[in-house]
């Protein structure tokens, strides 16, 4: 269960990381091979199995969830 993050101190700022990633995973062998869902701001598997690619803020004292696997 993959769970990367990818924190800044705003969401604002992870936009140009975050299409940097979905550019790569675009027409990818990874994105047809794990049925990536890439259009979101989480990218994660189309079957809804766990995992995911999630930008986050680090200033916020509310965020919650998983424990990421990558960061």
């Amino acid at each position: 269960m993959p769970i990367v993050q990818l924190g800044a101190t705003s969401l604002d700022q992870t936009e140009q990381t975050m299409d940097f990633i979905r550019g790569l995973l675009s027409e990818s062998p990874a994105e047809k091979e794990y049925g990536l869902d890439i259009g979101k701001m989480t990218i994660q598997f189309k079957s809804g199995k766990p995992g995911s690619i999630k930008p986050r803020a680090t200033a916020s004292r509310t965020n919650e969830g998983n424990r990421p696997t990558f960061v």
